[in-house]
């Protein structure tokens, strides 16, 4: 397991690597995330084995915009005017922060991702470093909280080192961007006919409901 630092990583590197098969610990704007291409089975196999996850519980994924996201799900007319407000609106404090439950399309995303369920959840990061790796990998990336299944979610590469140090089975590299919030994100299912508030996190679920009934 290599730790970089955040400053001394390029883009490009990065994106190479996870193009490869790795598999990558980075900061995010709510709590350090472990990412892979979503698109290979294998990598999300590792992925749930590193965390020890287990493999019932979906893992969500990271796009870089709406129009990724619509690539590999479902996305409705009626819901694009929210997602534009929590994941592409830069101005607010929540940007970033709510992941969306969509119904997922067949044929890019593996079926070990979703558990072999119909559903998909969604976040586009608001931090910089990921957002110009998502455009640069020109696909979606498995991400889930760096952490042993069970534990707290890391917040300092320091800590994703004292969590996976000493196990068989670690992640490739760890970006160190410094401490991160420690809030995970809001979870926002929009597949039924209602929107429903499947997690509290870093956006208020009142926050949440003003921006599902904005006009």
């Amino acid at each position: 397991m290599n730790v970089l630092k955040l400053h001394e990583c390029s883009h490009d590197a990065v994106a190479t690597v996870l193009r490869r098969g790795g598999i990558v610990v980075v900061p995010t704007n709510t709590v350090y995330g472990i990412i892979g291409r979503a698109t290979d089975a294998d990598v999300v196999r590792r992925i749930f084995e590193i965390k020890e996850r287990p493999t019932d519980k979906p893992l969500p994924v990271f796009v870089s915009d709406i129009a990724m996201a619509r690539e590999c799900a479902e996305v409705s007319d009626r819901v694009v005017p929210f997602l534009e407000r929590v994941w592409m609106n830069t101005t607010n404090d929540f940007a970033g922060k709510v992941t969306v439950v969509l119904k997922k399309k067949e044929g890019m995303l593996p079926d070990v991702l979703t558990a072999g369920g119909e559903t998909v959840g969604m976040r586009v990061p608001q931090d910089r470093f990921l957002r110009d790796l998502l455009v640069r990998c020109g696909e979606p990336l498995v991400q889930t909280s760096a952490n042993i299944s069970g534990e707290e979610s890391a917040r300092s590469a320091d800590e994703v080192v004292r969590m996976f140090e000493g196990r068989s089975l670690q992640p490739d590299y760890v970006i160190d961007g410094g401490a991160v919030s420690g809030v995970a994100s809001t979870v926002v299912d929009l597949t039924g006919v209602s929107p429903r508030i499947l997690r509290d996190g870093a956006v208020p679920s009142d926050v949440i409901q003003r921006m599902l009934h904005v006009s």
